[in-house]
């Protein structure tokens, strides 16, 4: 049992159950597996908001999508209704012949069917705890967690969950079992929160058909525009229970605000920074004997992987915002050179390799757009065409307000200095023609 938080609770509801399977099972379960997914994908039955467990997919496709989507309304200066949802303890409750007949109906060849209903049927497990093991449990539903077919097995079994995708009404990410669905809507509230309640009912149609549940008390919803809530509220009601309101929704580890300003999110990025630098303080005495390379790494590791998932709020942060975590930055590199901390900042990144944030952000940013689109992702290529039919009237204000418009605006940059760079290339190659023909 692995703890689900930073905490030692006494609660079993607080621990995951990790199955230790066997090296050989591992193997035979890779191969089948590979064949699976490869027939899922060819016929497209995952759905393309789906990017939990994919190749070449991540969770920067929804929480790109998502900061696209809402800034977009937000120049347009409409609103926002956003619902995250979580689903009570998805993976442990996951119907088994409900995922057999699913591989039946869409077509899944009976080999891989065959296979399926056995490696779930007959299971069982027991837990050790310290010294002590349990007597032996059966499991009657639930994908083995640990295992290499189980994610596979999960995204099967809610690949035909009920998703609010209207456009220019209503958009839906998914990532395995974490939801969150926007509406967009004006000043009339009636209409959105009509939309709302039918998607709602029919999600929970949805869930008890296939013996899930929702956990409302986790579940939660904003509102977002530009000028803040101002008073609007919504009655959304999932099994006669509300959803509560909530200003800083978190999603994938990404905290949200009603302004879509990241405030709050940037500066429990500082706090969880100022943690890491205190391993990079001792790791930087002389006392280690670590040479200035290992300590970057080092700083790659810790601090700087946090940096990076947040690579698409820098089009909305404020540069005040964005300080707060660069001051980190440069007491991390100043820590590791055993610079004074009054050192000149314009210094520090000549000297360490290192990027500053809002630069770092943005090559991060135009490496993801050129990736997603060379590997043509679906979900992305939704967003870009979107956004190429609405330029003029998104960026009208503001011509640098969305993720989009920074990551195409850098990736324009680099494709102009790789024109001059092979136009130079080129005149160098016919100078030396020259010089060699005479």
């Amino acid at each position: 049992m692995i703890p689900k938080k930073e905490s030692s609770s006494p609660l079993p509801s607080d621990y995951r159950p990790i199955s230790l399977t066997s090296c050989v099972g591992k193997f035979i379960e890779r191969i089948v597996r590979n064949r699976l997914y490869k027939f899922l994908e060819e016929k497209k039955l995952i759905i393309k908001e789906q990017s939990g467990f994919r190749s070449k997919r991540g969770t920067a496709d929804n929480l790109v999508f998502i900061t696209q989507k809402i800034q977009e309304c937000i120049n347009r200066e409409k609103k926002v209704c956003g619902i995250f949802f979580d689903i009570s303890k998805a993976f442990d409750r996951a119907w088994h012949y409900g995922i057999v007949f699913k591989l039946v109906k869409f077509g899944v060849p009976r080999y891989l069917v065959r296979f399926v209903k056995y490696f779930l049927s007959d299971r069982s497990f027991r837990v050790l705890i310290n010294e002590f093991i349990t007597i032996i449990f059966l499991i009657f539903c639930g994908v083995p967690q640990g295992s290499v077919l189980g994610p596979l097995l999960f995204l099967a079994c809610i690949m035909d969950i009920p998703l609010a995708s209207v456009k220019s009404l209503s958009y839906s990410a998914l990532f395995a079992d974490d939801l969150c669905c926007i509406f967009i809507f004006t000043n009339s509230t009636v209409a959105v929160q009509k939309r709302m309640r039918e998607y709602l009912e029919s999600l929970v149609d949805w869930l008890f058909k296939w013996r899930l549940k929702m956990n409302v008390t986790k579940c939660c919803y904003t509102i977002f525009s530009k000028g803040g809530r101002n008073a609007i509220k919504f009655d959304l009601q999932m099994n006669g229970k509300s959803i509560p309101y909530t200003p800083n929704p978190t999603f994938l580890g990404i905290t949200f605000d009603e302004r879509l300003t990241f405030r709050v999110h940037v500066e429990n990025l500082r706090i969880r920074a100022l943690k890491r630098l205190n391993i990079i303080k001792i790791f930087s005495h002389k006392s280690w004997h670590l040479n200035k390379t290992t300590l970057i790494n080092i700083y790659r590791a810790l601090m700087g992987s946090i940096f990076d998932y947040s690579f698409f709020i820098v089009a909305c942060c404020s540069n005040l915002c964005l300080d707060r975590i660069q001051t980190t930055q440069n007491r991390a590199i100043r820590c590791i050179y055993r610079l004074k901390w009054d050192s000149p900042t314009d210094q520090l990144f000549p000297l360490s390799g290192v990027l500053p944030l809002r630069a770092r952000f943005l090559q991060l940013g135009a490496r993801y757009l050129l990736k997603s689109l060379l590997f043509k992702n679906p979900f992305t290529a939704l967003l870009v065409s979107e956004y190429k039919r609405s330029f003029s009237e998104i960026t009208k204000k503001n011509k640098l307000s969305t993720p989009l418009c920074y990551f195409i605006s850098v990736m324009g940059l680099v494709y102009c200095f790789f024109v001059v760079l092979v136009l130079n290339i080129l005149k160098f190659r016919l100078m030396l023609i020259d010089l060699l023909s005479w």
